[in-house]
């Protein structure tokens, strides 16, 4: 990945909406598992991973090349943003924003439905959960 060319986003509109049967099974399964699985410590203080990490880990059990594509277009952001990241510092503005989105059966393999809020007091996250629904959408 040193001599990959970076990237400007972490995932494009053509593998944003991964299912399990895109591409064929990739081979080497461990590394996939190993990438994505320190991708997921990473997401903690990189909240502009979060969805993006949340995506690929999905197919940590059987991944396919489109998944890997996925994951390494992750790497290659994340060369392009290095220097991006969370920095908490001690404020007297208290001001807390919520945020919230949803999508209504996104998910191609369960037509399941996905929501995320995010809490921001004034310039720190404090919290962020991806939700996934337990009923089907018809």
């Amino acid at each position: 990945m040193d001599t990959a060319k970076p990237c400007n986003s972490p995932m494009t509109s053509n593998n944003c909406h991964l299912n399990s049967t895109d591409g064929s099974p990739f081979e080497d399964i461990s590394l996939y598992q190993n990438i994505v699985g320190s991708m997921q410590y990473l997401a903690f203080t990189r909240p502009d991973l979060a969805f993006d990490v949340h995506k690929v880990n999905k197919f940590m059990h059987k991944p396919h090349d489109s998944h890997w594509l996925a994951g390494k277009r992750i790497l290659r952001y994340l060369k392009h943003s290095v220097s991006t990241g969370l920095f908490i510092t001690k404020t007297g503005d208290f001001r807390q924003r919520s945020y919230s989105d949803s999508g209504w059966a996104t998910n191609r393999d369960d037509w399941r439905s996905v929501g995320a809020y995010l809490l921001h007091p004034h310039k720190c996250q404090l919290d962020l959960l991806e939700l996934q629904t337990t009923t089907y959408s018809r």
